[in-house]
C-alpha cells in the first residue's frame, strides 16, 4: 500500500514479524524489520537518477519500492540492530530539523535598500526519527532525509559548522504535496542600516523552530532577522506559533532548544567567504 499523506506519514506503526517496514521519505530508503526479539534498521540514499518519483512520496510500506532497479533487502543496506523488550511491537515515525545550522544560498540573490523589508520562503529538508512511543519518546535512529553537505558559516577565528543548501528563496510560496520532506521555512528580513543589504547568503538557526503540519505540509514559524550594518552582528527573533498562512495548523514538533525573546548572530556573509558544495531545494 502506498502513502503520499503527511497525516499517515507521521504516526505509530505496528511491527510484523513476517514483513519488514519500508519507507522512502526524500532520497532516503528506510527498512525496519523485526527477528525475534530483535530489531533490524537498515537505510541507504538513493540517487536521483535512479528513480526520480520515489523521492516525491512520503512512506511506502510493506510494498515495493516502484523502482525499474531490483530492490535491496534489508541484509544489503547500512545495518543496526536493536534489542527491545518483548512488549514493544510498535514504532513512531517523527519529523525534526537538522541538528546543525543551515546556510541557505539563494539561486538569485537580491538587495534590500536602507529601511525596506522582505519576506522570503525557504524549504529545509527534515530529519527522520524513528521512535518508541513510551513515555521516554527512545529514538531509534535519526537520519536526514536526504544527504546535506557541510559547511562553515565565519571566518578563519570564529564561527559555526553548518549545513549548505541551495534554494529559490521564493517571495510567494506554492504548497507541494509531494514533497512532504521539505519544512517550509519563512524568514522576514528588515534592513535597519544606513546601507545596501546584498542578500546573496544566509545562516539559519533552526533548533529554536517548531514543525506545524497544514494538510500535507510542513511549515515552521517565522524567523525575524533584522539586519544592522555589516559591521554589526543581526538581531534574531521568532515568532511563536504557526504563520499567518497557516493559522489553525497543529504543532507536531517543539524547538528542540527553546530560545529567549530574541538573539544576536552573523546572520549575512558574501558568498566567497562561504566554502562547500551544496545542496539544492527549490
Amino acid at each position: 500500500m502506498d502513502i503520499d499523506n503527511n497525516e499517515i506519514l507521521w504516526q505509530n506503526y505496528n511491527m510484523d514479524r513476517d514483513r519488514p517496514l519500508k519507507w522512502m521519505i526524500g532520497n532516503l530508503q528506510l527498512m525496519l524489520k523485526q527477528e525475534n526479539d530483535d530489531v533490524w534498521l537498515s537505510h541507504q540514499y538513493r540517487k536521483d537518477d535512479e528513480d526520480e518519483s520515489a523521492g516525491k512520496r512520503g512512506v511506502i510500506n510493506n510494498e515495493s519500492i516502484g523502482s525499474s532497479s531490483p530492490e535491496p533487502s534489508v541484509e544489503e543496506l547500512e545495518r543496526s540492530r536493536w534489542a527491545l523488550p518483548r512488549n514493544v511491537n510498535i514504532v513512531s515515525l517523527k519529523p525534526s530539523f537538522p541538528q546543525l545550522p543551515i546556510v541557505i544560498c539563494p539561486e538569485n540573490p537580491f538587495r534590500l535598500f536602507p529601511g525596506v523589508d522582505a519576506q522570503i520562503y525557504v524549504c529545509i529538508p527534515i530529519c527522520i526519527n524513528l521512535c518508541i512511543p513510551d513515555e521516554n519518546n527512545l529514538a531509534l535512529i535519526k537520519i536526514s532525509s536526504v544527504e546535506l553537505s557541510y559547511t562553515w558559516f565565519g571566518t578563519f577565528t570564529e564561527g559555526n559548522l553548518c549545513y549548505w543548501i541551495s534554494s529559490s528563496a521564493r517571495r510567494q510560496i506554492e504548497v507541494d504535496l509531494y514533497r512532504n520532506y521539505l519544512v517550509i521555512c519563512p524568514i522576514h528580513i528588515q534592513n535597519n542600516s544606513n546601507e545596501e543589504l546584498f542578500v546573496e547568503k544566509l545562516c539559519l538557526h533552526v533548533e529554536g523552530l517548531e514543525i506545524f503540519q497544514d494538510k500535507n505540509q510542513l511549515w515552521s514559524n517565522v524567523t525575524k532577522v533584522s539586519y544592522n550594518g555589516s559591521d554589526h552582528i543581526s538581531d534574531i527573533k521568532i515568532i511563536k506559533g504557526p504563520p499567518t498562512e497557516i493559522p489553525h495548523a497543529k504543532m507536531i514538533v517543539e524547538s528542540s532548544k527553546p530560545t529567549k525573546k530574541g538573539f544576536s548572530t552573523k546572520t549575512f556573509l558574501a558568498l566567497k567567504n562561504l566554502p562547500g558544495i551544496g545542496t539544492h531545494f527549490r
